[in-house]
């Protein structure tokens, strides 16, 4: 495919506090087989010296006019409202997500592209991700797809997705940097949710798993280093916003009358749901909340184990 004739990509970095770890991800970008249009840093309101950063990036390739580089700062709201100036600034056919502190291979949009371009039914593309975690004074390194048994029979077809939205309610599997999608998929009310600080990417792949299709790729494009489980109040809070995220998904989508019995036909996949969620809101003292989703698993379907674990809730409550 002749490079004029390649479809334009529009890649959006949403940035804080990155002056050390943006220049890595950058260098991903440029060093990219298939070359973007642009690259848009959106800065959510940095304290340090990621704007001078960007800047001296962009002065030290004066012969790299074909790729803009974009810098764009808002007030600290997060990545859901810097990701969504960045897609509603871009100027591309498509949009790819890097979060500033992953890299991507050399050939990610390369390969991605090539998916893209090979079957027009595909809106939204991801592929596998490299995680490095650090636990304590231990690396582990896992590969998504292989740690979660995320394969050709999970998925239902050789690149596509099929029934996404059964599958989405079991697990996230969708890593945002991995992500490259039509820029015409975000509309309306499909965007990111700038309410929120977690489980925002989620929320949205639920969204659009109603109206676009999705395709994966099972090499590993993406980069990404993780610090373990973190403090227990910001896992508390990460799990809070997830199931916060499924209840308004589902509030808003219960609505809809043509879709009130497709999302009620994975009445399985929630109770599950909810008895997870159960039983980590215990782990963390949180009984009345544990309370409130073993009930809904119960208003799924009655067991006895979960409904112990219901009377369990009242203990020294």
């Amino acid at each position: 495919m002749k490079d004029s004739l390649r479809p334009l990509v529009s890649v959006i970095i949403p940035a804080y506090n990155a002056e050390r770890c943006l220049p890595r991800a950058l260098e991903s970008v440029y060093g990219q087989s298939y070359r973007p249009i642009e690259v848009i840093i959106v800065d959510d309101g940095s304290t340090d010296g990621t704007g001078s950063m960007v800047e001296a990036c962009r002065a030290g390739r004066p012969n790299e006019d074909e790729l803009r580089l974009v810098y764009m700062r808002q007030q600290n709201a997060g990545p859901s409202r810097a990701r969504n100036i960045g897609i509603k600034s871009a100027k591309g056919e498509y949009v790819a997500f890097l979060d500033s502190d992953d890299l991507w291979t050399e050939d990610k949009l390369e390969k991605m592209m090539r998916l893209l371009e090979r079957d027009h039914t595909v809106d939204i593309a991801f592929s596998d991700v490299n995680i490095r975690r650090k636990k304590g004074s231990e690396t582990e390194e896992v590969v998504m797809f292989q740690k979660n048994g995320l394969d050709k029979v999970f998925f239902g077809h050789e690149y596509m997705v099929l029934n996404p939205l059964e599958k989405l309610l079991r697990l996230n599997f969708i890593p945002t940097s991995s992500v490259v999608a039509k820029r015409g998929c975000f509309r309306d009310d499909i965007f990111f949710n700038e309410k929120r600080r977690h489980s925002e990417d989620w929320e949205l792949w639920l969204k659009m798993s109603l109206c676009f299709n999705f395709a994966y790729v099972s090499e590993p494009f993406v980069f990404k280093n993780e610090n373990g489980e973190g403090l227990s109040s910001e896992s508390f809070k990460m799990l809070l916003s997830k199931m916060t995220a499924l209840d308004d998904f589902l509030r808003e989508k219960m609505s809809c009358a043509g879709l009130n019995a497709q999302i009620r036909s994975f009445s399985a996949e929630l109770k599950n749901i909810y008895k997870w969620a159960g039983c980590h809101f215990m782990r963390y003292g949180e009984k009345k909340l544990a309370r409130d989703y073993y009930g809904k698993a119960l208003r799924e379907s009655f067991d006895s184990r979960t409904f112990f674990h219901f009377l369990k809730t009242y203990i020294g409550a």
